[in-house]
């Protein structure tokens, strides 16, 4: 299965939604306490295993099942040695949304790109 993930350097974990964890038919190996970004804790599935690949390199890992969209945590992330690379797209494509705001603004005279 293919999807698209977002990165989040602050979440540990690899995470799914339920949907994707239910359609993968993976089985739940124990409960896990999390903290949500809004501070609350709760208890969510943690299933696996699952093998993540991103352009020439893969790991397996297991993933926590709670949220909306699936997540790219910073442990796979090391895994993969892709920490480097994912955050200078991450910062590439912040400075980006950031010029693209300045322009509708008015703010921005031009953009190179670096």
């Amino acid at each position: 299965m293919r999807v698209n993930a977002g990165i989040d350097f602050s979440q540990m974990h690899f995470s799914i939604p339920k949907h994707i964890a239910a359609q993968l038919q993976l089985k739940t190996l124990e409960e896990r306490e999390v903290t949500i970004a809004d501070g609350s804790v709760k208890s969510v599935p943690y299933v696996g295993p699952i093998k993540i690949t991103f352009k020439n390199r893969s790991c397996f890992t297991g993933a926590l099942v709670f949220g909306d969209t699936v997540v790219l945590g910073t442990i796979p992330m090391e895994e993969m040695d892709t920490t480097d690379f994912l955050l200078m797209t991450n910062a590439n494509h912040q400075m980006l949304e950031k010029s693209m705001e300045e322009l509708k603004n008015g703010q921005l005279m031009a953009w190179n790109g670096q």
